[in-house]
């Protein structure tokens, strides 16, 4: 059978709040670094079409 979980005193709060209180982070917050440029449009440019494929009907078995 679950057990409900314990109920927090206000013993238990202030001893939280006295323990969090004065915590420093563990190291400072550093601004995320800007997102690399995209890349130059001749990367980006269409490849060839692939060559076509003979449609399945065209299959012949060995």
């Amino acid at each position: 059978m679950a057990r409900r979980p314990h109920r927090p005193t206000r013993e238990d709060l202030e001893t939280w709040q006295r323990a969090t209180r004065d915590v420093q982070p563990l190291r400072p917050q550093v601004p995320r670094p800007p997102d690399p440029a995209p890349p130059p449009a001749a990367e980006t440019a269409p490849r060839e079409p692939a060559p076509e494929r003979p449609p399945a009907s065209a299959w012949r078995a060995p």
